[in-house]
């Protein structure tokens, strides 16, 4: 799910020290208005003032703005919970009508109290929720309409729910239930309060890299427990890695297993030369055809996804996704550390070994590539953000 984010407005600048003085203290007067005016920007929603009362964004329900909770149905008022101004509230987005009965404020399965959308795929859209039940935040992803009678549309999802709820590691994001209301289809799983990766890197840029190195420590711990259950992802890239919580403390989780292939299954959702995923992080195998597909397809796509968080930029790129693919079948991949100076050659041949054309010339394990980071980051000292 790719969004875009709002941008800062620029600040005007001060007058210099020769100009009258009325003159730059009007002008200190429009910095600061104009710096109060950004502090309240939050990636497309504008908070100009706090208001007396605020909106419950489950129930609807309008209560003082200086509580925490809606006295009404118990969920977080949005003056105190960050996660309701997310990188994903992002103003203008073109996003289709929800399902019949699917809307802000309304119930899921009975259980389920809907907030606000948090943003929309190919196939679903996904709500904040609330747990009435237990009190708790979590997002429900509910299938489109235009899908929800067609027979692979609905069995591929029930089986992205079945595959990732029985994958538990602390880097995976949990499913917690499946809802079957009418003809809408939900999945609901934990809720990540922070961005994905893909809207790091955009609002960021690159990442520093002994961060980088904790979070791909991370996100591999989560590929070795989905490898040693047969499961391949086939759809790993930075939009698909979310954080539990804003700041450089939050925990990678992976995300969205619609698109995985469960080795031992006989189950084929996959026709033959079918092209499955996103050609910007796919591997050359999966180019040509998702079925070719193991655990070794992941790692490819993990070398793009540490590639284009260490630089800010993919390895290939193109006007069209086939120009991509072709690129990920033929072009050598460009040396990370030639983008980026200063990412240690130790990484860089990491990065580069994940993105070898040949299956057999890379790491062949997700946990082979766990043992080489987790040797780099002892003797990876902390490094400043790098701007291209």
């Amino acid at each position: 799910m790719s969004m875009t984010t709002a941008h800062l407005p620029d600040l005007p600048k001060v007058g210099h020290h020769d100009e009258a003085p009325h003159r730059c203290a009007t002008d200190g007067v429009a910095v600061g208005c104009a710096f109060l005016a950004a502090s309240v920007i939050r990636l497309g929603v504008l908070q100009t003032t706090l208001p007396a009362t605020v909106r419950c964004p489950y129930c609807g329900w309008a209560g003082a703005a200086a509580a925490e909770a809606c006295s009404h149905c118990g969920g977080n008022l949005p003056a105190f919970d960050s996660t309701l101004h997310s990188y994903e509230r992002t103003a203008g987005k073109d996003w289709p009508r929800p399902p019949t009965g699917i809307r802000q404020g309304g119930t899921l399965g009975g259980r389920y109290r809907l907030g606000p959308m948090l943003g929309c795929g190919g196939a679903a859209m996904v709500f904040e929720a609330l747990d009435m039940t237990t009190r708790r935040g979590v997002a429900a992803k509910v299938l489109l309409a235009k899908y929800t009678r067609v027979d692979e549309a609905v069995r591929r999802f029930r089986r992205e729910a079945d595959v990732q709820a029985k994958l538990h590691h602390p880097s995976i994001l949990a499913v917690l239930d499946f809802v079957t209301e009418g003809d809408n289809l939900a999945i609901v799983s934990e809720l990540a309060r922070g961005p994905s990766l893909a809207q790091r890197i955009d609002s960021e840029g690159a990442l520093p890299v002994d961060g980088a190195v904790r979070l791909f420590l991370e996100v591999v711990g989560a590929l070795d427990t989905a490898h040693a259950l047969d499961v391949v992802h086939r759809d790993l890239k930075p939009s698909n890695i979310l954080f539990d919580r804003f700041g450089p403390s939050g925990c990678a989780k992976v995300a969205d297993f619609g698109l995985a292939k469960v080795l031992s299954s006989t189950e084929k959702l996959t026709h033959t030369g079918t092209q499955m995923g996103t050609p910007w992080y796919m591997a050359p195998e999966q180019c040509r055809s998702a079925r070719r597909a193991d655990a070794r397809t992941d790692i490819y796509s993990l070398g793009v996804t540490m590639f284009h968080a260490l630089t800010g930029r993919v390895p290939f790129d193109g006007k069209q996704p086939w120009e991509v693919a072709d690129a990920h079948q033929r072009t050598p991949p460009p040396d990370p550390s030639r983008i980026r100076p200063g990412i240690p050659p130790l990484l860089s041949a990491i990065v580069l070994q994940c993105l070898a054309k040949d299956p057999s010339d890379r790491f062949q394990s997700a946990s082979a590539v766990r043992q080489a980071l987790h040797a780099l980051s002892r003797t990876c000292p902390p490094t400043p953000r790098w701007n291209r």
